[in-house]
């Protein structure tokens, strides 16, 4: 089967805005409100509540790519925004987890042994799972979502292998662990941040709308291009979502330096907020 007709990624088209481009761009806006709230306006959970929702959508994207090598940017983006965080807590280097797009690289790393080792068997998949599962509330002193973000991305893989086979065995696998997956992200975050039961039901909603639409994913061009401008941005978001992902931590982070706002005032960086 072609790249295109599994509605994976394909060579060409590159000046032209794609489905992953837009996603992209939403998880970008949604972590921007995300760190607005925590540096600039710490008293309002509701932002977090928003910001949750780009995290589905970070680590599907992770777990779908084919690509298993890491780029060194990745790593630099990763270590100096782990020494800003601790500049700005003021921590020991021990208090402190790894940044979340190290987490990514880790992740990246071991995705060709899972699918060798682990994907083949059903019950070595739940085996996965069961570990993940006892990990998640060590896994965030480590590095930021810990095993959330590798449940999370273990949704992205099983939506690429399904492409690429379309029958009931990896359809059954898609769904079994997009949902679990969506649970276990939902009952740890709600539980982190004491998100009190509206802001829970609006987090389990924005997520199970996140994730039915990206099991649905297809890597394609968008049928309607933007005019050229907005379309320049798009595919910025798509090509350079780290980038830009570092770029606004560090703007908010010396907006909340300079504004004088206190960085124990919201919950902390530590608290696996990539």
């Amino acid at each position: 089967m072609s790249d295109a007709a599994a509605g994976l990624p394909a060579a060409g088209h590159a000046a032209r805005v794609s489905t992953t481009d837009l996603w992209k761009a939403l998880a970008l806006l949604l972590i921007t409100l995300d760190h607005y709230g925590l540096f600039l306006d710490p008293a309002q959970d509701w932002w977090r509540v928003a910001g949750r929702a780009s995290l589905p959508i970070w680590f599907f994207f992770v777990g779908f790519a084919r690509s298993r090598t890491v780029p060194w940017t990745w790593l630099a983006i990763g270590i100096g925004l782990t020494l800003l965080d601790l500049w700005y807590e003021d921590l020991d280097p021990a208090e402190a987890p790894l940044n979340i797009v190290l987490g990514f690289a880790l992740i990246r790393l071991a995705l060709p042994w899972i699918e060798e080792r682990i994907w083949p068997s059903r019950w070595r998949i739940a085996a996965l799972l069961a570990v993940l599962t006892l990990l998640l509330p060590v896994g965030g002193f480590i590095v930021e979502y810990g095993t959330e973000g590798w449940l999370l991305a273990l949704v992205g893989l099983a939506h690429r292998r399904w492409l690429e086979a379309p029958d009931g065995e990896t359809l059954w696998r898609r769904a079994a662990i997009a949902i679990y997956a969506g649970g276990a992200f939902c009952a740890v975050e709600i539980a982190d941040f004491s998100f009190d039961p509206p802001q829970a039901a609006a987090l389990i909603g924005l997520v199970a709308a996140v994730s039915a639409l990206l099991v649905g994913f297809r890597r394609d061009d968008v049928q309607w291009q933007p005019p050229v401008p907005v379309a320049a941005f798009l595919r910025l978001c798509g090509r350079r979502s780290l980038m830009l992902y570092a770029a606004q931590i560090v703007i908010l982070t010396l907006a909340a330096v300079m504004l004088g706002i206190d960085a124990d005032a919201g919950d902390s960086m530590t608290d696996d907020t990539p």
